[in-house]
This record gives structure tokens, sequence and C-alpha cells, in this order.
């Protein structure tokens, strides 16, 4: 559980990966991503770690990193970073033939970090469901709802579903016959090919559901 919930934290504000060195992602190296605080004083004061707030839900952990102005690093870029002997000494330990190739690394991880600013102020927590059971329904027609939108265009192909919702071809049948059953879609056939069309009454569902805050917000980001 701690870990998704580190992934999802650092997805949504950090995109992901190590702002520093922009390598390392939640993908190939999540347990080595630190957290680190980009005001000195912060950072003496405070000393923030992962294990002080992995019991927190994850709009919490998200809200404390920033009004911390927490970062995350990898952690041998949050070694280097903290690495008082390398400033004073670490060039001529490394030697002339090396000496632009780490500052260069050095340099390009202190403007990165200086340059970052949080990708989004708005927290999902994929831990708490959005759908509760029996109400699953109203995710598929607001993507197709989305699809439509973004098509103009009020048909919609069953693989543009599956493609937008990245599920398997059988679930996506699974709902469309759920959805059809329900009366909140048509199934229409084109030219030996199945599209898919919202109902007048999944229209008045859409607007009943987007009437709801969070479930704008979710769907403004789909």
């Amino acid at each position: 559980m701690e870990w998704i919930k580190k992934r999802s934290v650092i997805e949504q504000l950090y995109n992901g990966k190590c702002v520093g060195c922009e390598n390392v992602t939640v993908m190939n190296n999540l347990p080595a991503l630190d957290i680190h605080h980009r005001n000195e004083h912060q950072r003496k004061r405070k000393k923030l770690r992962w294990n002080q707030i992995k019991k927190l839900d994850i709009k919490s952990i998200c809200d404390k990193l920033i009004t911390e102005d927490c970062i995350c690093l990898y952690s041998n870029c949050h070694t280097l970073l903290h690495s008082i002997k390398y400033k004073e000494i670490g060039k001529k330990i490394i030697g002339m033939k090396y000496k632009e190739q780490i500052e260069k690394i050095y340099k390009n991880l202190e403007n990165n970090i200086i340059a970052f600013e949080y990708m989004t102020t708005v927290i999902k927590d994929p831990l708490k469901l959005l759908f509760r059971q029996g109400d699953i329904w109203k995710k598929y027609i607001l993507y197709i709802y989305k699809l439509s939108e973004l098509k103009n265009n009020p048909l919609i192909k069953p693989l543009e579903l599956k493609d937008k919702l990245q599920i398997t071809k059988k679930s996506v049948n699974r709902w469309i016959l759920k959805l059809e059953s329900l009366g909140l879609i048509k199934i229409l056939v084109q030219d030996s090919e199945r599209f898919l069309k919202l109902t007048k009454k999944s229209k008045i569902e859409i607007t009943d559901i987007l009437s709801e805050k969070e479930f704008l917000i979710y769907y403004e980001e789909i």
C-alpha cells in the first residue's frame, strides 16, 4: 500500500521522476527516490522523511510536500547535492579529465531543482474510490462523452473507448452490453462497423454527475 502511495505522489507532483537528473523514474527505481527540501532553512528545521508521512493519505502527503516545498530526488542526486566534501575537494579528486562533465551534471541538477514547478495542486487518490460499487457505469458514459467532445462526433468506436480506458477488448464489450441494457447507449452499425452513441437518458445522467465537483474535476482530467 505504501509503495502505491509513493508512486502516485511522485507521478502527480513530479511527473514520475527525479527532478534533478530526470532519468530515474517510478518505473525503473521507485525505492531510490527520496524527498528533498529546496528551502535550506526548512531542510535544517524539518528534516522530513518519507517514513514520517507514508501513513497519511495521498492528498495529505501531497499537501505536506507542497507546503514544505519538497521535491523528489534520486538517492545519488540527493547525496551529491548534500556533499559538502565534493563541493570543496571533489574536482581535485576527480581530476581535469572529468571536471567539465561533472560540473555540467552538477549544474544541470541545481538548475532543474531551481526551475521546478509542481505539475498539479489537484490531487487524486486512487486508493479512495470515486465510483462506488454499482456506479461504475458512470465512468464509462463519462469517457464516451469525453471522446464525443474531443472528436466533435457523437459516434464512438468501441476500439477508441478501449484505448482511452486502457483495458481489454473483452472488458469493453462487456460494458457496452451493460450500458445498452441500461438504456444509456445505442449500438449503431455503419458499413459493417459498430459505433456507440449516448442516449437522451445518459445525457441527463451526465449532467447530474458533472454537477458534483469531484466528478467534474475527474472529467476535466480524463
